[in-house]
């Protein structure tokens, strides 16, 4: 019972749905705090952290989980759709669970709110684990039901090859006269239509059983795929130094988990003002060749080749200017990911 069990629930799809909803709450609560940060209300910050996270879950899991393909954009719609609404009721709930609990708590800070989010990312989890606890006792009684059809239509299956590899035989014989070939022939006719006959009412009594048969012989073929794929080392390449990173600046209080800011030195001093002067040039059509607003003036073309040629960068165009520390602090996150990500799929 216990190995069965363990089948169950230890394999590539079950470990990788566990690790795409802890990426799923960490995307929630880093885009919640990003979107305090910038002064957005709890009700809107909620759901627009909601929406992210939807939407990130929707992806991973289609992709990464059950290695779904299908891209065509009436199919999407669908099966878009159908995700949002499982998840829009616990959304909802869980929007009102956060709004309560932060306007009883008014005024005791950040760390009150991430508290919330906590608290109600947590009944959040026990709904979907009780969901699908149900769809897993559903799946094992429907299996249970079908385990004795798939029994006899083995059976009825071998028995129509022993049919047939009569026939084989009896198709060989040569040397009879034609009255006894002629019975020959119309004893396999009847013998092969009996067997067909018996295959056809013990098989399937319809179209459906048919499906659910060769759902579980798929079923089958897939359990025997590893946990682990070649191909996710390049999902761990990235995430894992992102997490690393998530985590430092969680416990050093580092934005969006404090006040605090990634840049030091030659980073605050040097990057910080040479972001703010690229982004200014983009979004004001300065030259990208020469800067008058360094010093006497200088070179920016080389500037550019040297602390900016990232093409990430050109990404500080879509920022506001109040926002440039937090932005280059996010942009750090993400290019340490992508340094990962190509070190490992790059020979």
């Amino acid at each position: 019972m216990f190995e069965a069990i363990w089948k169950k629930c230890v394999n590539y799809e079950t470990i990788s749905y566990l690790i795409c909803g802890i990426l799923t709450t960490a995307v929630d609560f880093v885009s919640y705090a990003m979107f305090r940060r910038m002064d957005m209300g709890v009700g809107m910050a909620q759901a627009f952290s909601w929406g992210a996270a939807v939407l990130f879950a929707y992806v991973v899991n289609k992709l990464i989980v059950f290695k779904n393909y299908d891209l065509r954009p009436s199919y999407l719609m669908k099966e878009a759709g159908a995700f949002l609404m499982t998840r829009g009721i616990s959304g909802v709930a869980v929007w009102l669970l956060m709004v309560v609990m932060v306007a009883l708590g008014e005024g005791r800070g950040f760390l009150y709110e991430m508290f919330c989010k906590m608290v109600s990312s947590a009944v959040n989890l026990v709904q979907i684990i009780f969901s699908a606890s149900c769809g897993f006792l559903k799946k094992v009684r429907e299996q249970g039901e079908t385990a004795v059809k798939r029994e006899v239509i083995v059976q009825a299956e071998r028995e129509l090859d022993a049919v047939l590899e009569l026939i084989q035989e009896s198709e060989g014989i040569s040397g009879r006269d034609d009255i006894k070939e002629e019975r020959m022939k119309e004893r396999n006719r009847i013998q092969e239509a009996e067997a067909e006959e018996s295959l056809t009412r013990i098989n399937m009594e319809d179209t459906a059983d048919m499906l659910q048969y060769e759902a579980c012989r798929e079923l089958k073929r897939c359990r025997d795929v590893h946990i682990l794929r070649p191909g996710d080392s390049l999902l761990a390449a990235f995430f894992v130094p992102v997490l690393v990173l998530v985590v430092i600046f969680a416990q050093r209080g580092i934005f969006p988990f404090g006040e605090e800011c990634f840049l030091r030195t030659d980073m605050y001093h040097q990057y910080a003002p040479f972001f703010s002067e690229f982004q200014y040039k983009l979004t004001h059509g300065g030259s990208l060749l020469y800067s008058w607003d360094i010093g006497m003036g200088v070179n920016f073309s080389a500037l550019y080749a040297y602390y900016l040629a990232s093409p990430m960068n050109w990404l500080v165009a879509l920022c506001p200017r109040q926002f440039l520390i937090e932005f280059m602090t996010v942009l750090i996150v993400i290019k340490t990911g992508l340094s990962g990500l190509f070190f490992t799929w790059l020979p």
